[in-house]
């Protein structure tokens, strides 16, 4: 077993690590340093996290008013749209991550609203509805 200097030292002198909390990143070439890494946390000019502000994971947009992946964008949707009432069968304080986002409905539900999610977001048309306020057309794909 290989613990973490001795993995770092036997990598390509081409990359450099960064670490962030839970999450390393590898990035080739010499030119950032670990303290002037790219913080995956720190929304981009559009206000989108890189990162699932529910589980961590990989976001994919601005969901619902919430940067977020399309498994916690998906869950939030069918919940509020089914009105889902959920319970919790520990202490109301389950870590929701990637790895564990699907234990407990309540607390994922509850990090959800946390994060910024919006009820009203999920009605059908909703898109359409934001977009033809502001004077706008949407884009689809």
């Amino acid at each position: 077993d290989m613990d973490m200097a001795d993995y770092s030292a036997a990598l390509d002198p081409a990359y450099t690590t960064l670490e962030f909390e839970n999450v390393q990143v590898l990035t080739m070439g010499n030119d950032t340093s670990p303290s002037e890494g790219t913080n995956l946390n720190a929304p981009n000019s559009l206000g989108v996290s890189a990162l699932c502000a529910i589980c961590g994971d990989r976001a994919t947009g601005k969901h619902y008013g919430a940067s977020s992946c399309d498994g916690c964008k998906g869950f939030f949707r069918r919940s509020v749209r089914k009105n889902h009432m959920y319970s919790c069968r520990f202490s109301r304080q389950c870590v929701v991550d990637k790895d564990k986002r699907n234990q407990c409905r309540y607390c994922r539900l509850k990090k959800c609203f946390r994060a910024g999610m919006k009820k009203e977001g999920t009605a059908r048309g909703a898109r359409c509805l934001s977009f033809r306020s502001q004077g706008q057309m949407p884009q689809f794909p």
